[in-house]
C-alpha cells in the first residue's frame, strides 16, 4: 500500500508538471520547436536551442506522465477491486464533526461541484486568452483601461470569470475548512485558497509590471494548483458520500458499521 501511495504522488506531480510545461510551451510559442515526431529534427537528442528544448522536454515529461498514469490505474484496480466501500467508510469517518447533517452535506457537495466547474472555466478561459494573444490587451487592472478592442473584451471576460468563480470558490473553501477541520484535507483547503489568491496577484502583476514570459508561467502553475486542489476535494467528498450511503445501508440491514461481508467478527468473551 505504501508503494502505491508513492506511485500515486509521483504520478500526480508528473501530470502537474506536464500541464504547467504545456502552458510554458504555449506562452513561449514553442509548439513547433520540434517540427517532427517522435524525433526532433530527425534526431533522438535535440539541438541546444531555446524553443526546441522546451518542446522536447514537454514531450519527454508527457511520455513519462502517461506511463505513470497507466501504472497507477493498473495498480489501483489490482489493489482496490472489491474494497472501495471499506475505504470510503474510513474516509467518511475521518472528516470533522461539523456540517454532518445530510442537508448540509448535499449543499456542500453542490457548491463544491459548482466551484469545480467554475475553476475549469477559469483555466479554459485563461488558455483562450493566451491562444488569442490577448494577454496584454488590457493595460490596467482590475479594469481594462480605455482601450476597447476585441482582444480587450476577451481578456476582460476572463477576469469576470475569475471574479465570479473565485468568490464562489472562496465561499466553498470556507465551508470545506469547517467540514474537514482536524483532518489532513484541511491542508488541501488552505493550499487551494492560497494558490487562488496568488494566482489573482500574479495575474495583476502580469498586467501592471509587464512580466516576461518565463514569469508569466507562474500564473499557469498557480491556476493548475487551484484546479488540482478542487479536484482532490471533489474526490474526497465523493468517497465520503459513498461511505455515508454504505453506513446507511448497513444500519438498515442491521450490519455493524465497519463489518465486512464474509469476514468473521470477534466473539465477545464471557465475563
Amino acid at each position: 500500500m505504501k508503494g502505491f501511495r508513492v506511485l500515486a504522488i509521483v504520478t500526480a506531480v508528473a501530470v502537474y508538471g506536464q500541464i504547467v510545461l504545456g502552458g510554458v510551451v504555449r506562452i513561449t510559442v514553442s509548439g513547433l520547436g520540434c517540427p517532427d515526431w517522435p524525433l526532433c529534427y530527425g534526431q533522438l537528442l535535440p539541438r541546444l536551442e531555446y524553443h526546441t528544448l522546451i518542446e522536447y522536454f514537454h514531450r519527454l515529461l508527457g511520455t513519462a506522465a502517461g506511463l505513470l498514469v497507466l501504472a497507477t490505474v493498473v495498480c489501483a484496480v489490482a489493489l482496490w477491486a472489491g474494497r472501495v466501500p471499506a475505504a470510503a467508510r474510513q474516509a467518511g469517518t475521518a472528516r470533522g464533526a461539523t456540517d454532518s447533517a445530510p442537508g448540509a452535506s448535499a449543499r456542500f457537495a453542490t457548491m463544491l461541484i459548482a466551484s469545480a466547474v467554475g475553476t475549469y472555466l477559469i483555466v479554459v478561459s485563461g488558455a483562450y486568452v493566451v491562444g488569442r494573444g490577448a494577454g496584454s490587451a488590457c493595460a490596467a487592472w482590475p479594469l481594462c483601461g480605455s482601450a476597447r478592442t476585441d482582444l480587450a473584451d476577451v481578456h476582460f471576460l476572463h477576469r469576470v470569470v475569475v471574479g465570479v468563480a473565485g468568490l464562489l470558490l472562496l465561499g466553498t473553501l470556507h465551508l470545506a475548512r469547517r467540514r474537514w477541520s482536524g483532518t489532513s484535507m484541511v491542508v488541501v483547503v488552505y493550499g487551494t485558497a492560497l494558490a487562488l489568491l496568488l494566482e489573482v496577484g500574479v495575474g495583476a502583476a502580469q498586467v501592471l509590471l509587464r512580466l516576461p514570459a518565463s514569469l508569466r508561467a507562474i500564473h499557469v502553475a498557480l491556476a493548475t494548483a487551484v484546479w488540482a486542489g478542487v479536484t482532490l476535494q471533489v474526490a474526497a467528498m465523493a468517497l465520503e458520500s459513498r461511505g455515508e450511503r454504505a453506513a446507511a445501508r448497513a444500519a438498515r440491514s442491521g450490519t455493524p458499521r465497519g463489518a465486512e461481508p464474509g469476514v468473521a467478527q470477534p466473539a465477545e468473551t464471557a465475563g
